[in-house]
């Protein structure tokens, strides 16, 4: 980092704002699951995980419909949000056998810390973007904390905000290697990321091709720049130690998977029993949605649950609200149509890394998409949370869009906007939402179909 980039503390403020927001989701959202419709996806299994680990210290296993369905899941999600458990457990005197809303709320507040901690990361990342602008540099950190459509999410029992905050990190050390060069520490270092990214969710495979990829450009640039035989060694050298890290921290768990379920990943298993109640492709196909309006469903109601679709994905917002993301994604678009009919700016003395890391950030998002898209071919899952693992580059592109509509006064204008346009929403979403959810608004634009 150079001297002009923005002082360490500035971060602070997403992260506060982040809080003040999750805090708030935590609290307001129901935690009666006899009453599903507004209690967040999953939550109670994720919560029945923690107490699983708290009752037998074990890993659960997920055999049949009697089971725990997340069961299948990584563990350290789990494994971090037990002290929270413990501390509900001095209060009461003993483990509880189910979800009671005071637990649930402890587990909540640890979710919500983890998640500031992806905000912090982001700030990390936007000022090693955006060094010589203060703006631009909070602003990626900025779209996390008011995105409404993930504060909703991570503010419950889940592992999305775990598994999304190394995602985070992962991207930083591969961002750190493109600009600084390749070294057994870094290596190490990005290894331990990403191996605890897959420990978090198994969806962190995504990250495999950029963590290759970020060490072959660095390697290549050295190679450039210097001895070639060298930079191929330590390239290789870098590969051999990521590999290593993972192995030693995260093997366990794959061939414990392949040992009681006889795939790495426990996908069959899942897939199979998951099928027993949640809605396929099939489904719709028998309504007589032809494939491409049945992806053409998925890519909307997931458009939609980018800015926010609560509850059980079915407490929806008035247009208007989604209107107003909609104007955000339409700002971005101009902004990075703009751009690229513009010659390309020369890269300032020292900042040519920044080109590959936003190759990076393209690569991360499009193997994303497809993971997300190849998994509603077996179940419907239109849910943005999917995409979290893409966090990175989905914030840091939406502000790059925007700053692209003139990159001076129209650009910084166009992110303030969109940030306040988010802050509405946010506002809408936490503040508001008993009333969200006693409203039964239908699905947007389409009314009660």
């Amino acid at each position: 980092m150079t001297s002009a980039a923005p002082p360490l503390k500035l971060g602070l403020i997403p992260v506060a704002v982040f809080l003040v927001f999750g805090f708030g989701a935590a609290l307001v959202v129901p935690t009666d699951y006899s009453v599903p419709r507004p209690t967040p996806p999953d939550e109670a299994c994720h919560a029945g995980y923690v107490i699983w680990l708290a009752q037998h210290r074990t890993l659960p296993v997920f055999l049949s419909l009697s089971d725990n369905y997340e069961g299948h899941q990584p563990p350290l999600y789990y494994l971090s949000a037990l002290p929270a458990l413990g501390l509900h457990w001095l209060a009461r005197g003993s483990f509880p056998d189910q979800a009671r809303p005071g637990l649930v709320i402890s587990l909540r507040l640890w979710s919500v810390l983890v998640a500031a901690g992806g905000v912090w990361i982001m700030w990390l990342l936007g000022r090693r973007v955006f060094p010589h602008d203060r703006l631009l540099a909070l602003a990626p950190a900025l779209f996390l904390a008011l995105w409404p459509g993930r504060t909703l999410i991570v503010s419950a029992v889940t592992n999305d905000g775990l598994a999304e905050a190394l995602s985070l990190l992962t991207f930083l050390l591969c961002a750190l290697i493109l600009q600084e060069g390749l070294s057994h520490r870094r290596a190490g270092a990005l290894g331990l990321a990403w191996a605890l990214a897959l420990m978090a969710k198994s969806t962190c495979l995504a990250l495999a091709p950029v963590v290759l990829l970020a060490v072959v450009m660095a390697g290549t640039h050295e190679a450039e720049t210097g001895d070639r035989a060298a930079a191929q060694r330590k390239t290789l050298a870098a590969l051999g130690v990521i590999a290593g890290v993972v192995a030693l921290v995260a093997g366990w768990w794959f061939v414990r998977n392949q040992l009681i379920y006889g795939d790495p990943l426990a996908a069959e298993v899942f897939n199979r029993l998951f099928k027993t109640d949640r809605a396929t492709p099939e489904y719709f196909l028998k309504l007589g949605l032809s494939g491409g309006a049945y992806f053409g469903l998925v890519v909307m109601n997931t458009a939609l649950s980018f800015w926010g679709v609560y509850g059980q994905a079915n407490v929806w917002s008035p247009a208007w609200y989604y209107v107003l993301g909609f104007l955000v994604w339409l700002g971005v678009l101009a902004g990075s149509a703009r751009q690229r009919l513009k010659p390309a700016e020369p890269d300032e003395p020292g900042e040519d890394w920044r080109r590959p890391m936003w190759t990076l950030a393209w690569l991360l998002l499009v193997v994303v998409v497809v993971f997300f898209l190849r998994f509603n071919t077996e179940f419907y899952q239109a849910q943005a949370r999917y995409l979290f693992t893409a966090n990175a580059p989905i914030a840091l592109l939406t502000v790059l869009g925007l700053w692209d509509l003139d990159r001076r006064g129209v650009g910084r204008w166009a992110v303030v906007l969109a940030l306040g346009a988010m802050l509405v929403m946010s506002l809408w979403s936490v503040a508001g939402f008993s009333a969200l959810v006693a409203a039964h608004n239908p699905p947007p634009f389409v009314g009660s179909m």
